[in-house]
């Protein structure tokens, strides 16, 4: 029984949440967590005012879900939210914060073909050198998923050395 308690405490907050009404109850998850998940699983639905609610309650901006590591701005960049996407970067969320693949906000920017939010976290200090556990940068994503203007946006940027080289 310890197994499957230990389990359920790495996944996301929504599981945890259904394994409770089941009678699982004992499973701690601290509070900065749960209003994390919260916070990821309202931008996940496109509930804005609840986003706004919880951003506004101090919800920490660079929670990680436990499944892969997706922040809430890495969420509102793949389910295209622009607006929760403002609020959190206006609120100061790590703009190079990788979840467990190494993947960053600019990299899923590039993916989703997102170039003008590519230009405002570039504009942020977005870092074009982070590579993800494939050793894939920002452009590379956005070669590899035909996102042309995303490639170009990337190129233009190279420019500008990375910090220390």
């Amino acid at each position: 029984m310890d197994f499957i308690f230990d389990t359920l405490k790495r996944l996301p907050f929504s599981t945890i949440l259904a394994a409770r009404k089941y009678g699982m109850d004992n499973i701690h998850v601290s509070e900065n967590a749960q209003a994390g998940a919260k916070l990821c699983m309202a931008i996940l639905r496109g509930d804005n005012s609840e986003t706004r609610k919880l951003i506004n309650a101090g919800t920490p901006l660079d929670y990680q879900d436990d499944i892969d590591g997706w922040t809430p701005l890495i969420y509102s960049i793949y389910y295209q939210n622009p607006l929760a996407c403002r609020w959190l970067l206006e609120n100061n969320a790590d703009v190079d914060k990788a979840d467990y693949a190494g993947r960053t906000p600019l990299m899923i920017a590039a993916i989703r073909g997102n170039h003008q939010l590519m230009k405002e976290l570039l504009t942020l200090g977005a870092n074009i050198f982070c590579k993800d556990n494939r050793q894939k940068t920002a452009f590379d994503f956005a070669v590899e998923y035909n996102q042309h203007e995303c490639a170009d946006l990337v190129r233009e940027s190279y420019h500008t050395p990375e910090k220390g080289e």
